[in-house]
């Protein structure tokens, strides 16, 4: 288990800072002031001070932007626009006609804007809203915020997507922030008490911020798709954490929850996907719906509050926390279990049960353990999903594979299961769309639903289990594999030759899978001197946009260029007979098509939903559908129209 916890105290972010300076577009000079309180040592940022052994405090401005306790002075950016607004100024960047936006002179290309506390002896109160332009589109990288400012039109800073690093004095206002994917840091200062809807909506660059003890309120989706945040830290005086507050933050690792809060609103943490453990603190008396949906690794749960949280709850408003737990204990009943590592694999250990929830390695060729502490183990729900390993290998110690533990491994190629499995549960290997081939083991009973749904490039299943009985799909495989073997020696084998793949089986040869970048290809004239075929899936949602598939391929197989939107151009070969259920499904720029005199099987969809106005078939009589009623194909563009709109029409000839 990764045990990287982010603590980012302001305290140390401040004494980094200590030495920070800003210089204004055009200008220059020192953030430093002329002096400090005698006798006192502050650490100062453009949004707070630190008395040496003391605690952050906000600056208090006076009419010339120096701060009256530690002197310091904000280095104003010069040239801003300002307008009189109740209670003092508004602050711009420049200038807009109602459709057409005047950055102010010398602004340009501005790297940092400093907005001051005062401007000729008026506080700064506003930033124009983004219908005004206020900031609209600046260049800048960094921001200063002074605590002055109170309010903040809709979206000010829309279309800011240089800034980088913002120091705010002031509350975050809704949607100050919304969509600025560079935004990485944010410093706030100690006396911000909110954080406003959909204040960091979508910032996914956004790294690190830390919410200052004073915050009470966190507003509704306002960190929301802020996919970079690795830590969360709730502070103690927040009572209520808002609608979607922390909807995916797909990063986050460690997810803790001030002792205050009161209410978590539905989805406000849905999709943190590496979280582990959680503390519900006592005073929590309500969790909306699906509040922790998908937190695939959450395993153990503290749960202090009155809100009973319940292994697998189905029911309607079941705030999901416990989809995954394996432990949910109270101040009154049971305990914690036991995390450790061994060889880079996570393990969690409760009563007497131990679950293998995570790997932190970078092995391609992964040998899971024979055991762990002379026992045997089960994979966990999740607990692999999206790794990066090339080949698996399970060995006899693991009873169970989890639900989705494996889905998603993108460079999963083959997978070994060792002897005592004795079920693949629901989506194991969901999504591994390079998963060629898999030995199913000895005790293997059932394989769970959508165990092998989106593994359109399964080539061969070995079946060494005593029970089940495996004679075509299973766990929802999107295509029959081709080879089905019981017996070791029926094995086939994988070769690489250039850029190109290869299976090889009983005496067949299949290019299942391009290595390459190139977008238009002339597929090789033959394999080691003889024909071959086009493997199911073999370039299935490639960014092809021509291929010339030459007179050595007699077969293209199920699926082999489905959903290749951008592959407008195809060139079939004299030696073609077979085209493969949808092998050129969803291939939308396809426009026309020549079926050469050498085919005699056209699969179901395997044009369907291109853009076919022409299909010119070199033998166009002597056709049937599925059904056994002839087809002429004689006329190109309707022939075209037939491919593109019938379903099922696998059609053929003698």
């Amino acid at each position: 288990m990764r045990k990287k916890v982010i603590l980012f105290l302001f305290t140390l972010v401040v004494a980094a800072l200590g030495a920070f300076t800003l210089t204004a577009c055009g200008g220059g000079g020192s953030q430093g002031g002329d002096g400090e309180t005698p006798g006192i040592v502050y650490d100062k940022t453009p949004v707070a001070h630190t008395p040496q052994g003391g605690a952050a405090a906000a600056h208090v401005w006076d009419a010339q932007n120096k701060c009256t306790v530690c002197k310091y002075e904000l280095n104003v950016t010069q040239g801003l626009i300002y307008t009189e607004t109740e209670g003092g100024l508004s602050v711009a960047l420049g200038t807009t006609d109602g459709e057409n936006f005047a950055c102010a002179e010398g602004l340009t290309e501005a790297e940092e804007i400093v907005i001051p506390a005062y401007h000729e002896g008026k506080p700064v109160v506003h930033i124009g809203n983004y219908n005004e332009n206020a900031f609209w589109n600046g260049t800048f990288k960094t921001l200063v915020i002074p605590n002055t400012v109170k309010t903040a039109g809709d979206y000010a800073l829309y279309y800011c997507n240089n800034l980088e690093v913002a120091y705010v004095g002031c509350d975050v206002f809704d949607g100050l922030f919304y969509e600025i994917d560079s935004l990485k840091n944010v410093y706030l200062a100690p006396d911000v008490k909110s954080i406003g809807i959909k204040a960091f909506y979508s910032c996914g660059g956004l790294n690190e911020i830390t919410l200052p003890d004073g915050v009470t309120t966190i507003g509704e989706k306002a960190f929301i798709y802020c996919s970079s945040l690795e830590s969360i830290v709730i502070p103690d005086n927040v009572t209520e954490i808002g609608e979607s507050a922390y909807n995916g933050c797909s990063s986050v690792e460690t997810l803790t929850i001030g002792a205050g809060v009161t209410t978590i609103n539905k989805t406000a943490f849905t999709d943190l996907k590496h979280i582990v453990t959680l503390e519900i603190p006592a005073k929590v008396n309500y969790i909306g719906k699906n509040a922790f949906l998908n937190c695939y690794r959450l395993v153990e749960i503290h749960n202090l509050s009155s809100v009973e949280i319940v292994l697998n709850d189905e029911s309607e408003n079941n705030c999901r926390a416990g989809d995954y737990a394996l432990n949910v204990y109270t101040a009154e009943s049971g305990a914690a279990g036991e995390f450790f590592n061994e060889n880079n694999f996570e393990f969690y250990t409760i009563n007497g049960q131990t679950s293998m929830i995570g790997y932190t390695g970078n092995a391609q060729n992964l040998i899971l353990p024979a055991s762990v502490k002379g026992g045997d183990y089960k994979i966990h729900a999740h607990a692999l999903a999206h790794a990066s390993f090339v080949n698996l290998e399970i060995g006899d110690g693991v009873t169970e594979i989890g639900y989705s533990a494996f889905s998603g491994c993108l460079s999963l190629r083959s997978v070994k299961i060792g002897g005592a499995v004795t079920e693949i549960t629901n989506y194991a290997f969901s999504g591994c769309s390079s998963l060629n081939s898999v030995e199913l083991g000895a005790k293997i009973q059932k394989v769970g639903i959508g165990a092998f749904s989106q593994c359109g490039s399964l080539l061969e299943i070995g079946n060494f289990s005593e029970t089940l009985e495996v004679t075509g799909k299973i766990g929802g495989m999107p295509n029959m594999p081709l080879n089905i073997y019981t017996s070791p020696e029926d094995k086939g084998s994988f070769s690489t030759v250039g850029e190109y793949e290869y299976y090889n089986f009983k005496g067949r040869d299949l290019l299942c899978k391009y290595n390459g970048t190139a977008t238009e290809l002339t597929l090789p004239a033959d394999y080691k001197g003889g024909n071959y075929e086009i493997a199911p899936a073999a370039f299935r949602e490639s960014s092809l946009t021509s291929v010339n598939i030459g007179n050595g391929i007699t077969q293209i197989g199920e699926e082999a260029f489905y959903l290749c939107s951008k592959l407008s151009s195809v060139t079939l070969g004299n030696s073609l007979t077979v085209i493969g259920i949808s092998a050129f499904h969803f291939c939308r720029a396809l426009e026309s098509v020549t079926i050469p005199a050498s085919v005699t099987k056209i699969r179901s969809n395997a044009f369907f939903s291109t853009k076919l106005t022409s299909a010119t078939f070199e033998i166009a009589t002597g056709w049937k559908n599925g059904n056994g009623k002839a087809v002429d194909f004689s006329d190109a563009a309707a022939a075209a129209n037939t491919l593109s709109t019938s379903r099922n029409g696998n059609w053929s000839r003698a």
